[in-house]
This record gives structure tokens, sequence and C-alpha cells, in this order.
């Protein structure tokens, strides 16, 4: 359950994400994609990350998915923003 609430903590942070492919590569039987994601935060902030996905191809359809990882740490959401409309 912890772990459930740390990804649920993690999202509702999150006002949107985009991720946009920036070279794919085909090898026989699997088709690599890297791009970059990009994360826009509730707090204004707006962290973008490089990505890769591995695609296993069964003819034309995707057969299942892989994606590489790292030991990077994600980084933390910036202090939010003070504006006039947010002071108190």
């Amino acid at each position: 359950m912890a772990l459930q609430a740390a990804v649920d903590a993690l999202f509702a942070r999150v006002r949107s994400r985009e991720r946009v492919p920036r070279r794919i590569r085909a090898v026989p039987g699997h088709a690599v994609v890297e791009g970059k994601v990009r994360c826009a935060r509730l707090d204004d902030s707006d962290p973008t990350m490089p990505f890769v996905h591995v695609l296993g191809l069964a003819g034309d359809r995707t057969a299942d998915s892989r994606v590489p990882t790292d030991d990077a740490q994600i980084p933390p959401p910036a202090f939010p923003k003070i504006t006039p409309d947010r002071m108190p």
C-alpha cells in the first residue's frame, strides 16, 4: 500500500505529460523509440527527461513493450512560484 500511495502522490502533482519521439530505429523483430517526455507539474515546474521504449513486434502489431531504466532520480518538484494572486 505504501508504494501505491507514493505513485498516487506523484500523479497528483502532474498537470499533463507529453512524449515526443525523436528517433525510431528498426531492428529484426523490434522497434526502438527514443525521445523526450515533458511533465508539466501543478507547481509550475516542467522537467523534461529522455526516454527509450523497446517494442517487440509481431507482424504489424506490438507484441510487448520494455522500458529500460537506470538509477537516475526523478527531479523533485520545485518550490511553488509565489504570484500576487497566491499571496495571503
